[in-house]
């Protein structure tokens, strides 16, 4: 089973489920798993103002579904969950909902069965399921497309690209600044010309002015390039925030990790917002 972090909601699924689509509204949004063949799980979450009426909600949905053609529905109740378990052209739907009082959202969980239902898979995915608390300096945690990292606090997901062997996410201020950007990229050896830190130049173009440029080593035997600079930001007429951007080649699965944000005091490698960790979504293919 492989972690999956996206707005505040944690989930493991199987390792080759590949999170699919995404959503970046907050409100009310959706995430589709795949495999190789088909869809396999959604994550669907909308604001409520409170806990729902349960028994209410769950015969009106039974009644919608049978009406949009589903066959022999009938309530499910599994690891805290309420839910409901049907067949529709050939194939068996396991839906399970709750509310999450921290987010103030209904969470539904829709597992789509092809084959045989596969109850121990059903249940290890809504044992795993949580709400992802802030951390201490309210820097908030995602984990996806074979990335590890701490979104900085009061920002929002501005842009999400994912791409062949490229995934990249852009962290924003409520008026539109872009205060961080994390990345992983593939086939390195195949589009890569020139230096690291050339590389790294370009990357951070438009963000800061590279001023300094720095190398360094960690204990996970990553080879460091940093560069450091103040953020460009048009018609500022304050100084510049100090800025400072790292990529590293991970030895152990060969994907180019980078990193870009607000510089903090004494910044150290323990405290770097992006970590890799392992196996990823597209960034992979």
């Amino acid at each position: 089973m492989q972690q999956c972090i996206w707005r505040n909601f944690g989930l493991k699924v199987p390792d080759e489920w590949e999170l699919l689509q995404f959503s970046r509204n907050t409100e009310k949004g959706r995430c589709a798993f795949a495999d190789r063949y088909r869809h396999r799980l959604e994550l669907d979450w909308r604001l409520v103002e409170g806990p729902p009426d349960t028994d209410r909600m769950l015969s009106d949905y039974l009644v919608r579904l049978a009406d949009e053609g589903m066959q022999d529905g009938k309530r499910s109740n599994r690891s805290g969950w309420s839910g409901i378990v049907g067949s529709q052209d050939g194939q068996t739907f396991s839906r399970f909902g709750k509310h999450m009082p921290n987010e103030g959202c209904l969470v539904e969980l829709v597992f789509i069965w092809p084959e045989e239902r596969d109850a121990d898979i059903e249940k290890s995915v809504l044992q795993s399921f949580r709400e992802v608390a802030a951390e201490d300096d309210g820097r908030r945690r995602w984990r996806a497309f074979g990335m590890d990292f701490l979104a900085p606090a009061q920002t929002v997901l501005q842009g999400c690209t994912v791409q062949a062997a490229m995934a990249e996410m852009t962290f924003s201020e409520q008026h539109g600044r872009t205060v961080a950007r994390f990345g992983r990229r593939g086939l390195v050896n195949d589009w890569q010309r020139g230096s690291m830190d050339a590389w790294l130049s370009r990357w951070v173009f438009g963000d800061m002015t590279v001023q300094t440029h720095r190398h360094t080593a960690d204990a996970k035997g990553h080879d460091i390039h940093r560069v450091e600079g103040p953020q460009k930001i048009k018609g500022l007429l304050r100084k510049h925030p100090p800025c400072l951007a790292e990529a590293w080649l991970c030895p152990s699965d060969k994907r180019l990790y980078s990193w870009f944000g607000l510089a903090s005091p004494n910044q150290t490698a323990e405290g770097r917002p992006l970590h890799c960790c392992g196996k990823g979504d597209h960034g992979d293919r």
